[in-house]
């Protein structure tokens, strides 16, 4: 039985670690599987199925920290494809060129472009270094057609990655998610009020101070609506602080970080996105799964390649309150439509969680020779 290793910094309850976990789960009936964790710490561990093995590496979430032993585990295991996410991606294609038998598979798990951008001056020297470790991965896997461009723009020499470079969308799991949905929320909220429901972690990326402007304006529509937050972060303090500001206190709720948010995104009437950027939002997936519509950004990344005005929920412009106001009201004064459109779409068949697994080994299987001697070539 051939052997896959999936290599995560740890199991906090990100998007990334949700889908990997998934995969992992799925292809454990066919392949002997492996997770292999920088620290065994977070809250998606117990979703981990009990055919995939488990490994904690050195306690460290850092890529560069964990290289020697992503190459110790994956030659005493006996590992045919590695596969590294987030900052073990880079960890992998770094490691690739001492797994000679190995395939080295590096999946993004953001727009590289719009990391950089958030880093400061030494921070984006290091990180432009970083990233050209890319070119010793015998594979890439970007999460959606914008990614796999912004890649180009950023990696130098970036045409001896175009034959590697593979775009394969993250999978949702429907008939998970919808029997999670099914599960009786604890507080004791009307949802007979127009509801707003935000998933994700509270971070800058995520925009969470255009979100509450927006949903201020949107209450001079629906005066009684409620705003569901959750998800917790570094900046979770300080986006409470503001919302109290703007005195939202009665309408506004932060639930914290949710191990199973379906129940809420299922009865509310709209799910809001407003990143500044994106890789690929699992979230909006998720939430066409449960019927309920989306509002989201237009932003860097792959919201644009998912959500159609008018047939799913409706994009706005990113950081503009009052266009995110009049996407959340456009799609309150048609959700019955939009919920019948979502009911009866075929659409997500081609994100099930074994088609997007299945794609993932056809990857694996169909990398020929190893990306160093490519590159090392590509210099004479």
């Amino acid at each position: 039985m051939r052997k896959i290793a999936f290599v995560l910094p740890d199991a906090r309850g990100g998007g990334a670690e949700r889908v990997i976990i998934n995969l992992a789960n799925s292809l454990s009936s066919d392949f002997k599987v492996y997770i292999f964790f920088g620290s065994l710490t977070g809250d998606l561990l117990n979703l981990v199925s009990d055919k995939v093995k488990v490994i904690e590496m050195t306690g460290a979430t850092s890529g560069l920290r964990n290289v020697p032993s992503i190459i110790k585990y994956t030659k005493y295991f006996g590992v045919d494809y590695l596969c590294g996410t987030l900052g073990m991606a880079f960890a992998v294609s770094i490691a690739a060129p001492l797994l000679r038998r190995t395939t080295c598979v590096a999946r993004l798990g953001n727009t590289l472009s719009y990391d950089i951008k958030e880093k400061k001056l030494i921070g984006r020297f290091l990180s432009t270094l970083l990233f050209q470790s890319l070119h010793f991965s015998d594979a890439i896997i970007c999460q959606s057609k914008f990614m796999r461009d912004d890649l180009y723009e950023v990696i130098f020499n970036s045409k001896y990655l175009e034959n590697k470079t593979r775009v394969i969308y993250n999978p949702v799991d429907r008939k998970k998610i919808r029997e999670l949905a099914s599960e009786r929320v604890k507080e004791q909220f009307d949802f007979s009020f127009p509801t707003i429901v935000m998933v994700g972690r509270i971070e800058r990326q995520k925009d969470h101070i255009s979100a509450l402007n927006a949903f201020k304006l949107f209450q001079r529509h629906y005066p009684e609506s409620k705003f569901l937050i959750i998800g917790k972060g570094s900046l979770s303090d300080a986006i409470k602080k503001y919302s109290d500001q703007m005195n939202l206190q009665e309408n506004v709720h932060f639930l914290g970080f949710k191990k199973n948010p379906y129940p809420y995104i299922a009865r509310s009437d709209i799910l809001l996105l407003t990143s500044i950027y994106e890789g690929f939002s699992n979230v909006l997936l998720e939430s066409f799964s449960l019927a309920t519509p989306v509002v989201a950004t237009d932003s860097p990344g792959g919201n644009s390649e998912l959500v159609v005005d008018g047939e799913n929920g409706a994009l706005c412009k990113v950081s503009d309150p009052n266009d995110i106001c009049l996407g959340m009201v456009a799609v309150s004064d048609n959700k019955e439509e939009l919920v019948s459109r979502l009911k009866k779409s075929k659409y997500l068949e081609s994100f099930d969680v074994d088609v997007i697994a299945n794609q993932y080994v056809r990857c694996f299987e169909n990398v020929k020779g190893k990306s160093f001697r490519f590159v090392w070539h590509s210099n004479k």
